[in-house]
């Protein structure tokens, strides 16, 4: 990627007509949360939040779809029900189809009931939070005696017959009641059945078991009075009484009815609108009016200071850890919003892996990051011709924190202040919605991708530059003349090493070989080759000797800072000056061997009848050789470790 001048959107691009371009459209920004947020406008923007979620759930109607669902499954499974009774004894496989769509219907209806009971529980649950955001958001205001934000919640009760709703719920959870009732006694006759089947078989086991036995009993009897000794025994019998014991389960118990109910009553406890509860309907406006300045307290004063002069934001557009542009500085609204309003043009030589955001917090004093947000790299068909702005939303846990006997405002990263009962802890860490798009440009009619899409402008002159898939020049050469084909294959500067020209290189060589021509030669140097097969055992023999290299050797036990090899400073400068058998190599492979052949050593030194010296001096070579070993290995810890004063230069900030 190439940097661009952030004031006309333009780059200094070496590579002329073939760069390719990516337009940024950076429109609005909105803060869900804030560090300059007060806790008015933490809860506003919560209470904002679960009304959209509330108004779209009233718009989908989810709980009355799922009631006409749970209508239709009903009288679906009652008609494949009596088709199953009345087809229940046929020779037909009808039964089994009958059955087994039963079976489905009768899963799906349970599922749908689930469901329509969690949807109500949903929808009794958001409301609930919605009314007691708003309770927090009036103690709010009536405490501190102001208002920050113009949220208003307006309740509305919805008048008409309430209790002939509850009666049609009842009457349904009465229906559920019954069918699982019915269910669970099927059930229990099918599994009383499968019972009475398994000790059948079992009884059947043992009779048969017994009856082998009393034969074997007497075959083996009669072959004890008999001459032949070993006997002749049924293997059957044999394989009868060996046969592993069938496993009879526990009798199995009927469901009780108060059972049942109770787990549905309590399934919907709540979820279902009391009778004497009326039907409310909210509805959100912003009509509330903002108190000034002056009837503020000064700590609210402050942040709205702060929001004025110090939440000055800008963008800052960064394509594979290459800064691109930055944007104006823009200020927030009092609702926390801002408008960039952009579209930026960055030149790359190739696709993008990462598209980022970075967004900055500027004042006259100091720059902060905020947050970040990853773009979605575009599709070849998406231009800026079509392309359509996105919702992307962001969040970051950045620590931003404000005395309270100063400011009202919150912060960010910190756990929330207020914790409702019934709801999970949460933090309030910075988030947002960024309305961003991304999309290829288009110059002359011409999208302006790389090469490595097949719409590219790039890919269309390679493919149209040679190649087995270029059809308008292959027409205009008469094939039957071989000659004027060879000398178009070299003038079109194939590639000789691509896949695609392997046809016509072939081609190529088979007339070059028959003909005997040198003419028809191609200049293969010119064009790139990752790897060539030809050297590859040069390559090997090459690394063969760097290996055995015992210069290469020296240095790298220097630079892996070995005891013998640490302050090495003398290295030669040729293989053939470094000794093997003398000096300090020689002294390495002892140590080496001594270290692997540990105990042969000691019977060697013990065989030459050492004295009480010799033997003192050799466990102090050992002991101050794992000194100096330990003594290394810490030194190399410490001195990787830096203290706080050299990682970080703190200067005197002057009084101006």
């Amino acid at each position: 990627a190439y940097q661009i001048d952030s004031e006309h959107g333009l780059s200094n691009d070496p590579i002329g007509a073939d760069r390719y371009r990516l337009d940024i459209d950076l429109g609005k920004i909105t803060f869900v949360h804030h560090h300059l947020m007060s806790m008015e406008y933490v809860l506003a923007m919560r209470m904002k939040q679960m009304y959209e979620c509330y108004t779209v759930r009233r718009q989908q109607l989810i709980v009355q779809q799922l009631s006409e669902k749970i209508k239709a499954l009903k009288s679906a499974e009652s008609n494949c029900r009596t088709l199953y009774e009345q087809n229940k004894y046929a020779d037909s496989p009808e039964p089994k189809e009958f059955y087994d769509r039963l079976v489905n219907y009768q899963n799906e209806l349970r599922q749908a009931r689930n469901q329509r009971c969690n949807e109500m529980k949903l929808d009794r649950d958001l409301l609930k939070h919605l009314l007691d955001v708003w309770k927090e958001i009036k103690d709010i205001r009536r405490a501190n005696g102001y208002t920050t934000t113009s949220v208003k919640l307006i309740i509305k009760q919805i008048s008409g017959k309430k209790t002939k709703h509850y009666e049609q719920i009842q009457q349904q959870i009465e229906e559920e009641i019954e069918d699982e009732i019915t269910l669970a006694d099927e059930q229990y006759q099918r599994e009383k059945e499968a019972h009475t089947k398994i000790v059948r078989n079992r009884k059947l086991q043992e009779t048969r078991k017994k009856e082998a036995k009393k034969r074997l009993d007497k075959k083996r009897a009669a072959a004890l009075t008999s001459d032949n000794v070993d006997g002749d025994y049924d293997q059957n019998d044999i394989t009868i009484i060996n046969e592993e014991d069938i496993y009879v389960p526990e009798k199995p118990e009927p469901r009780k009815r108060d059972e049942i109910r109770t787990t549905i009553l309590t399934k919907y406890q709540n979820a279902i609108r009391p009778p004497d509860e009326p039907e409310f309907l909210l509805e959100l406006v912003y009509s509330e009016p903002i108190s000034t300045d002056s009837e503020c307290s000064a700590r609210e004063r402050a942040r709205r200071h702060s929001v004025q002069n110090s939440s000055d934001i800008f963008a800052r557009i960064v394509i594979n850890g290459k800064i691109m542009a930055d944007t104006p500085k823009i200020q927030l609204t009092n609702e926390f919003e801002g408008h960039f309003g952009r579209i930026f043009p960055c030149y790359v030589v190739r696709t993008p892996e990462i598209i980022k955001i970075e967004f900055y917090e500027v004042s006259t004093r100091f720059r902060s990051s905020l947050a970040e947000v990853y773009l979605s790299i575009p599709e070849s068909t998406v231009t800026s011709e079509n392309y359509q702005l996105q919702s992307i939303e962001f969040s970051s846990n950045v620590l931003r924190q404000f005395n309270p006997n100063q400011t009202t405002a919150v912060g960010a990263g910190i756990p929330s202040p207020i914790q409702f009962a019934d709801s999970l802890s949460t933090y309030l860490n910075i988030e947002g919605v960024l309305n961003a798009g991304v999309a290829w440009g288009v110059q002359d009619d011409v999208v302006l991708v790389p090469p490595d899409y097949t719409t590219s402008k790039a890919f269309l002159n390679r493919q149209m530059g040679g190649g087995v898939q270029q059809d308008i020049n292959m027409q205009a050469i008469n094939l039957s003349d071989m000659k004027s084909l060879i000398e178009w294959i070299k003038q079109s500067n194939l590639d000789p090493y691509d896949p695609e020209n392997a046809f016509l290189i072939n081609l190529m060589k088979d007339y070059r070989n028959s003909r005997g021509d040198t003419k028809l030669e191609m200049n293969a140097l010119q064009h790139f080759r990752l790897s060539i097969d030809e050297n590859d055992e040069i390559e090997q023999n090459q690394q063969m000797n760097i290996d055995n290299s015992l210069r290469f050797k020296l240095l790298q036990a220097r630079k892996e800072n070995l005891p013998e090899f640490k302050d090495f400073r003398y290295v030669p400068t040729h293989d053939y000056l470094v000794k093997k058998k003398y000096g300090i190599f020689k002294r390495f492979m002892d140590r080496q061997r001594e270290a692997a052949y540990g105990d042969t050593f000691d019977q060697q030194f013990q065989t030459r009848r050492p004295t009480r010296i010799d033997l003192v001096r050799r466990q102090g070579e050992k002991q101050l050789r794992k000194m100096r070993e330990q003594i290394s290995a810490r030194f190399a810890l410490t001195s990787t470790r830096k203290s706080f004063n050299e990682m970080v230069v703190e200067e005197n900030i002057p009084d101006i």
